[in-house]
């Protein structure tokens, strides 16, 4: 009598487990709307009521000031573009230098902190951060919202060990912001509405996240389709050509930082196949296994050409 929810890498709702009675499918990397709708269907016996997609006027307004500290341009695209929908004022830093630079001028409610930046990481950043603090040359604490994109056991307490005050995980959706920044910023409404996306199926985009973005379209002053799906076709062969050469010349560090950013990058877009791949070749160097990397590397050469190919083909017709 025990029901089955069925996670899945991959979408084929024609699979069957031998033997077994899935209830509900979901597929990986899976929302926490997507996961919560799916265990109140099975508890209910009944599929959940999706939820309504808030209109304009019901987008959470926080009000307040943002720093977002990110390397990544499409990472830093989405996050300035759900920031703007929630009415907050946001800078850019690249890194965390620059983040030190702008608090220097600067006052801010929170800071979305990458953790894996080039100079100077996130947790670096942090930990001078609240040196600073504890030393008076800021005015107040401030708060910062750790972000990353591995999710590996021992990440959240290496978050609040550096001093972040929050976590977040990498795709994150316009609701997982607003919970996490709701507590200290200034406007919060304190009301939290989930977004179910829908799910079709796709060899190698999750067209649910696509159809995120089109929703934020419609809601944004932004031309978010052109402007991200933009920005990873530009980025996309840049930082596949950087992991290439890494692997070439075996330098394992360069690897490891080159696959991370093709990861994150991809995640947001959707092409979860490359952001798995991506994640196998970032634990394997992690691991110091190197034994099929250039195999590996030529799987993730193939999507990626496969994943552009159809966000070129999504973006035309956007």
């Amino acid at each position: 009598g025990t029901r089955v929810i069925l996670l899945s890498p991959i979408k084929d709702m024609t699979v069957e487990p031998g033997g077994v009675d899935i209830t509900q499918r979901l597929t990986k990397p899976v929302r926490q709307s997507e996961l919560y709708n799916a265990i109140v269907a099975v508890v209910e016996g009944e599929r959940a009521t999706q939820r309504k997609i808030p209109n304009e006027s019901e987008l959470p307004s926080l009000g307040g000031r943002v720093l977002v500290v990110e390397d990544n341009l499409v990472n830093q695209e989405l996050a300035l573009t759900m920031l703007e929908m929630m009415g907050c004022e946001t800078d850019l830093a690249g890194n965390g230098l620059e983040a030190l630079e702008a608090l220097q001028h600067s006052d801010y409610d929170a800071i979305l902190m990458d953790c894996q930046m080039p100079e100077m990481d996130g947790f670096d950043a942090s930990r001078e951060i609240r040196r600073r603090e504890q030393s008076g040359q800021f005015e107040k604490p401030n708060t910062i919202v750790a972000l990353t994109a591995d999710a590996l056991p021992g990440d959240e307490e290496r978050c609040l060990e550096a001093g972040m005050d929050a976590y977040l995980c990498k795709p994150f959706s316009i609701e997982d912001l607003q919970a996490a920044l709701e507590p200290y910023m200034p406007d919060a409404l304190g009301s939290r509405e989930s977004v179910a996306d829908e799910s079709t199926d796709a060899p190698s985009l999750d067209k649910s996240v696509l159809d995120s973005l089109r929703k934020l379209q419609k809601r944004s002053k932004r031309n978010v389709i052109e402007r991200i799906l933009g920005t990873y076709l530009e980025r996309a062969p840049v930082l596949l050509d950087a992991l290439e050469a890494a692997v070439s010349s075996e330098d394992t560090e360069r690897i490891r930082f080159a696959a991370h950013s093709l990861k994150g990058t991809s995640a947001n877009v959707g092409a979860v196949r490359l952001a798995e791949l991506c994640a196998e070749l970032e634990s394997q160097i992690r691991d110091n296994d190197t034994s099929n990397i250039r195999e590996l590397l030529a799987r993730i050469d193939d999507e990626c050409r496969s994943v552009c190919a159809a966000l070129s083909r999504e973006r035309a017709a956007a």
